[in-house]
C-alpha cells in the first residue's frame, strides 16, 4: 500500500452554526422562515461566534427587539428596557460535543464561569433548592412557586442573582426555570399564569413572539 494511503484524513471539521428552538438557520436559504424579516439568530451569533471554542454548544435566550430601524419586539412588553434595535442572549445550557457526538454538559456553576470569562450573560440565577435537606424538596419547589410565579421578581430581594427588571410595570416575569444537574440536566420552565394569559391574547390576535413560533 502506498504511504500516502496510510496518512488518516479528517472526516469533519468545525464551523459555527446557530438556530432556533426548532430549525438550525441556513443563511444561504432564501426560503427558510425567521418569524421576522430578518434572521435575528445568526445576527445575534455571529457577534458572539469568536467566543466560542471547538466543539461547544451554547443554548440561551434572546430577548429585547430585532435590529435595525424598523425593530420590532421580539416578545411584546418583554424588552427588559433594551434600546430598541437591541438585543441580549442569556445563556442557560453549555455543552461540549465531540467528534463521536457525544454531548457533555458543564454544571451550573461552570456555565457561570464559561460566561463570565468571556463577558456573556447567564439567565438570572433566582436559589439553590437541596435534594437531600430538611424538607421535602418538592414541597418547597411547589411553594416557591407558588408564592412568586405571577410577581415581579425584581421587587423582592435575596436572591442569588440580580432579576432582569420587565419593561411594564403592568406585567409580570414570563416564569421560572428549574433545572436539575446531570450528565444532561433536565431544565423545566414553570410559566406564569398571567404571562400565559398575555401570550394567549397576542397569539389570538396573530402576533408571533419568539417563544411560541421559533
Amino acid at each position: 500500500m502506498p504511504w500516502f494511503k496510510k496518512i488518516k484524513i479528517p472526516r469533519y471539521e468545525y464551523d459555527v452554526v446557530f438556530g432556533s428552538r426548532k430549525v438550525i438557520k441556513d443563511p444561504n436559504n432564501p426560503r427558510q422562515n425567521h418569524y421576522y424579516d430578518q434572521d435575528i439568530w445568526t445576527h445575534y451569533g455571529q457577534k458572539i461566534a469568536e467566543l466560542l471554542p471547538e466543539g461547544v454548544v451554547l443554548y440561551g435566550e434572546l430577548v429585547g427587539w430585532t435590529p435595525g430601524p424598523d425593530a420590532v419586539p421580539l416578545q411584546k412588553n418583554y424588552t427588559y428596557h433594551l434600546s430598541k434595535g437591541e438585543a441580549e442572549l442569556f445563556v442557560y445550557r453549555v455543552s461540549t460535543i465531540n467528534s463521536q457526538g457525544v454531548l457533555t454538559d458543564l454544571p451550573w456553576d461552570g456555565v457561570k464561569e464559561f460566561c463570565q470569562a468571556r463577558g456573556l450573560k447567564w439567565c438570572p440565577e433566582l436559589k439553590r433548592i437541596p435534594l437531600h435537606g430538611g424538607r421535602e424538596p418538592l414541597v418547597e419547589v411547589e411553594e416557591f412557586l407558588g408564592n412568586f410565579l405571577d410577581e415581579r421578581l425584581a421587587d423582592f430581594g435575596g436572591w442569588n442573582d440580580i432579576p432582569l427588571i420587565v419593561s411594564s410595570h403592568k406585567t409580570v416575569d414570563e416564569g421560572i426555570c428549574l433545572r436539575q444537574e446531570g450528565l444532561v440536566p433536565l431544565i423545566l420552565k414553570a410559566k406564569s399564569p398571567k404571562f400565559l394569559e398575555h401570550e394567549t391574547k397576542l397569539l389570538d390576535k396573530g402576533e408571533v413572539d419568539l417563544e411560541s413560533a421559533a
